[in-house]
């Protein structure tokens, strides 16, 4: 229960370090201590004299030879001490002003104490100032040689990740078009490619990159907004299959699609080879929380019979050269399977992903979820198509959204 504790021992210094034994004491409070008629007994016998203290926070050095640390920067050096540490290990005690053992130490050249201490020149420091001084995993050799006195045994790392730009996203490429057998000559640097044509790099991958595309599945855990902000730009943002005005998420409105209206809108078409548009509410399912629960209250489908029958949804004006994030959010609607295929095509990218809808394969069949597909538009329309691998039970469309990046 100690305030001030054991910190660092200097006990078999190295031949080469003039400063000798030393101890170093740490103040575990935040406001400074008087040590007059503290004392150090065991090995050595040192009295704290009157006037003497300890910053808040801070350390006090007590050596054998206080005079071999002039001008070095801890500061106040006290000592010198009547006897010596011993190399083999003993019992160190730091009384107060009241004789009574405000901490202690026995520490030893062998065992579980650390060798590097006795003698090969760091000394021995407390891992965790605030743990017992008895315990010896609490003690290592000093992470450099001749100790850390006046600072803490065990700095920091800066882990502040590091940053360097090899080559720029915007950096120009060399690159020959001819399709044909250079030889080696080129790979020489004072090759004269200026005859080759010339383009931005495309081999990277980032904000506005032109990475391939990619289709993943993404558990709405919580289920609160699934990453819908007002701060996106969203060029579609639909709610599916009911008949009121549409759900507002985290200040992102979503436009209202029925049955009625599903072929009216201007910046999305619907087709299906088969079978005709239905709407319901969600059912048989555990009711969701938070903004996302007016997108997965109603569903619309093409209320297909048929397997292998598909509908095909176009999301319209994009811009060539944007990448963008669509998600279609899903969730189960009754335990019944209802296995589709869905494929996403923009261009020469077509993504394509086969689940189960009603159970995807979350540890919690009602987690709802989106289907996420991060793309670099090629052209300006990006199609999705449903195909149902289960007769009458269809692919229940909930929401969509589509945002730049």
């Amino acid at each position: 229960d100690s305030v001030v504790v054991f910190n660092e021992l200097m006990y078999h210094p190295s031949t080469a370090d003039a400063r000798g034994e030393w101890i170093e004491l740490r103040n575990l409070l935040s406001v400074d201590l008087d040590l007059s008629d503290w004392s150090i007994r065991g090995g050595v016998n040192y009295d704290f004299p009157v006037g003497a203290k300890i910053d808040a926070d801070g350390y006090l050095i007590i050596a054998a030879q206080p005079e071999q640390w002039a001008g070095s920067p801890v500061g106040v050096v006290l000592g010198p001490w009547d006897g010596a540490l011993a190399n083999q290990g003993e019992l160190i005690e730091l009384r107060n002003n009241s004789n009574r053992v405000m901490d202690q130490v026995s520490y030893e050249d062998s065992g579980d104490w650390p060798v590097a201490a006795d003698g090969a020149g760091p000394s021995l420091a407390k891992q965790n100032p605030y743990w017992t001084s008895l315990d010896a995993s609490n003690w290592s050799a000093s992470v450099t040689a001749r100790g850390t006195a006046g600072t803490d045994n065990t700095p920091s790392l800066d882990l502040t990740p590091r940053s360097a730009t090899v080559i720029d996203v915007e950096s120009s490429w060399r690159f020959d078009a001819a399709n044909v057998d250079r030889g080696t000559e080129w790979r020489e640097p004072t090759f004269d490619d200026t005859s080759w044509s010339a383009g931005q790099a495309i081999f990277y991958h980032g904000v506005n990159s032109s990475a391939a595309a990619a289709v993943r599945l993404v558990p709405l855990d919580p289920a609160g907004d699934g990453g819908i902000n007002s701060g996106a730009f969203y060029t579609h943002s639909i709610d599916f299959g009911s008949a009121d005005t549409g759900a507002t998420v985290n200040g992102v409105s979503f436009a209202q699609v029925t049955t009625a209206n599903l072929l009216t809108s201007s910046d999305f078409t619907w087709a299906n080879s088969a079978g005709i548009r239905s709407q319901g509410r969600a059912s048989g399912v555990a009711a969701l929380p938070g903004p996302l629960a007016d997108v997965f209250r109603d569903y619309v489908s093409n209320g297909l019979n048929t397997t292998d029958s598909t509908v095909t949804l176009s999301l319209l004006g994009l811009t060539p050269g944007t990448r963008y994030v669509t998600r279609l959010f899903a969730r189960r609607n009754t335990e019944t399977s209802r296995n589709t295929t869905l494929e996403f095509t923009n261009g020469t990218e077509a993504k394509i992903i086969t689940l189960d809808q009603s159970s995807p394969g979350f540890d919690d069949p009602d987690t709802p979820y989106a289907i996420e597909f991060e793309f670099t538009a090629e052209v300006d329309q990006l199609t999705i198509t449903a195909t149902q691998h289960d007769a009458t039970r269809p692919w229940l469309w909930f929401g969509l959204t589509n945002e730049t990046v």
